[in-house]
C-alpha cells in the first residue's frame, strides 16, 4: 500500500528494508530509518537514479527478480503470479484523500512505545510540532470544531517591542 500511495504521488516516500517496494511501484524508498540520538540516519534510494545509473525500469526489475528466483520457494509460484504480484495493484488506494484528520498524541505515544520502543517525552518532542503546525493551518481554515492545543502556562516571558523586562528598559535595537 505504501508503494501504491507513493506510484500515487501521495505521500513522499516510503519508509521500509524491503527493495520489493520498487517492485510494486515506489518512487522513493527509505530504508534503514533509524531516530536515536546517538546515531541518527536513513538511506534515500530513487527511482530515477536506478533508472539513470543502472538502466532498470520496474519492468526489468520485476524481470530480474524473476531471473533470480524470487518466490521459488513458494510452490506452484508460477512467473505469471510473480509478475502480477508487481503489477496488479490489490490495494486500491484513493484518488485524492478528502481531509486529513488530527493525530491524537496519546495514541501516537502508545503506537510510538509499542512499535518503535520511543518513550512517552521523545515521541511528544518529535510529533507536537508537527501538531502545532496542523492546529495553526487548521485555525487560519476558519475551523474551531476541533480541539486544538492551548498553552496551559507561560514558561519564559518574552521581551516585548525589544524591550528587556529584567534590565534597564532600553532599547535592544539601539545601541
Amino acid at each position: 500500500m505504501c508503494a501504491a500511495l507513493n506510484a500515487a504521488g501521495m505521500v513522499d516516500g516510503s519508509i521500509t528494508n524491503d527493495g520489493d517496494a520498487f517492485l510494486h511501484g515506489a518512487h522513493q524508498v527509505y530504508r534503514n530509518f533509524n531516530l536515536s540520538s546517538k546515531d541518527p540516519h536513513v538511506e534515500c534510494f530513487s527511482m530515477d537514479d536506478i533508472e539513470e545509473k543502472l538502466s532498470l525500469d520496474r519492468s526489468k526489475l520485476v524481470a530480474m527478480a524473476l531471473l533470480l528466483g524470487k518466490g521459488r520457494s513458494v510452490p506452484d509460484f508460477t512467473q505469471t503470479k510473480v509478475i502480477s504480484k508487481f503489477f496488479d495493484v490489490k490495494d486500491k488506494c484513493p484518488k485524492k484523500i478528502q481531509s486529513w484528520k488530527r493525530s491524537q498524541l496519546v495514541r501516537l505515544q502508545n503506537y510510538a512505545l509499542r512499535k518503535l520502543e520511543w518513550p512517552e517525552e521523545y515521541t511528544e518532542e518529535k510529533i507536537l510540532p508537527l501538531l502545532t503546525l496542523w492546529d495553526l493551518l487548521d485555525i487560519s481554515r476558519g475551523n474551531t470544531l476541533v480541539q486544538h492545543l492551548a498553552p496551559y502556562r507561560i514558561v519564559k516571558k518574552r521581551p516585548r517591542q525589544g524591550k528587556n523586562p529584567n534590565k534597564t528598559g532600553r532599547n535592544v535595537g539601539n545601541h
